[in-house]
């Protein structure tokens, strides 16, 4: 099955900034443990390029002003 990401994004974009960062650091945590126990490589292809569009599509958003460290963070996650 594709991956609609036009259809994710907006529904991405439509949650707060919170929620936002946290769909991004469950994702990392969830990488984290599959890559430790060897799980399926789809799955953690999967969620890379899935985090990489998050930090994507968060960074435009965010005032450079006010959040330099969280644009600072996110772009060291590229």
């Amino acid at each position: 099955m594709a991956i609609n990401w036009d259809k994710l994004k907006t529904h991405y974009l439509q949650g707060n900034r919170e929620s936002q960062l946290e769909n991004l650091a469950l994702n990392l945590m969830r990488l984290h443990l599959l890559v430790r126990q060897g799980s399926n490589e789809l799955v953690v292809q999967h969620l890379i390029r899935e985090s990489q569009f998050f930090v994507e599509w968060t960074v435009p958003t965010i005032n450079l002003e006010t959040d330099l460290q969280i644009a600072t963070e996110l772009l060291e996650l590229q």
